[in-house]
């Protein structure tokens, strides 16, 4: 068993309410209830908005409940000012002040280096092929030579 207060700590519903244990019959009973409640609920609501005349005097004395209800009890509202502003915020201060010179900077540097490379490699390029592979074999004979020297034999 468990000291008096962990069992306390961990099994605190079965001494709130240490009797509440429903028969099979109770269990029916309310999942029956509940069935029944939705299906009236859907419908009533299927037959309300199926004829607009009944809709519209349904609607009339509950007139701001209605509107709070479509507007869906302002969540989107509610999510825009709390959630959305300040991240649309962090965001575009963040794009203006950082990502825009640091990481763009730095991938427009790399471009850049990138393009200087190549338009000294397009001026080195003479287009004849026999001159590419003498260069391509010279430098592997090259590297060839040194580690065929480092190597212990």
């Amino acid at each position: 068993m468990c000291a008096a207060e962990s069992c306390l700590r961990f099994d605190w519903l079965a001494n709130a309410a240490p009797t509440v244990e429903p028969t099979n019959a109770q269990d029916l009973a309310t999942t029956l209830a509940a069935w029944a409640l939705g299906g009236g609920a859907a419908w009533m609501t299927w037959h309300a908005y199926s004829n607009p005349a009944l809709l519209d005097r349904l609607k009339h004395p509950w007139r701001a409940a209605a509107a709070v209800a479509e507007r869906k009890f302002y969540w989107d509202e509610a999510y825009d000012l709390v959630a959305y502003a300040p991240a649309a915020a962090l965001a575009s201060g963040l794009y203006r002040f950082f990502e825009r010179w640091v990481i763009w900077g730095t991938v427009d540097l790399v471009a850049w280096i990138v393009g200087a490379f190549a338009r000294g490699t397009a001026d080195a390029q003479s287009g004849v092929v026999r001159q590419y592979v003498t260069v391509l074999a010279a430098g592997a004979a090259v590297l060839g030579v040194y580690f065929l020297s480092r190597a212990t034999l």
